[in-house]
């Protein structure tokens, strides 16, 4: 088994753990799971709304399709908005994403 073989093995794992960091999220109306990488950092934009920003991982096979940015995605019921999807290595999607809130 190649490194990255084995890499994609333990991120799979790490999906498959209920106990683990891994959370359920629909991206693009697809059922699948994701790894929370960063806590949720909050900011004050100008225009006065408080904007959440977060980094999640997946596997590529389990979403079946590149995700793009502008793209919804619902986590842990709340919704959230691709920023930037990043191929984060083969076989794996790092995206950056976002929410607004009224102040």
């Amino acid at each position: 088994m190649s490194l990255q073989e084995q890499l994609l093995a333990d991120f799979g794992d790490t999906l498959a753990d209920p106990d683990g960091p891994a959370q359920d999220a629909v991206i693009g109306g697809r059922a699948c799971r994701v790894v929370l990488d960063t806590p949720e950092q909050t900011s004050m934009t100008p225009d006065g709304f408080m904007q959440a920003r977060m980094d999640i991982y997946l596997l590529a096979g389990d979403l079946g399709y590149q995700p793009h940015t502008g793209q919804t995605i619902s986590l842990a019921g709340v919704e959230w908005v691709i920023e930037n999807p990043i191929p984060h290595g083969p076989g794996v999607y790092r995206l950056q994403i976002t929410r607004y809130m009224v102040r």
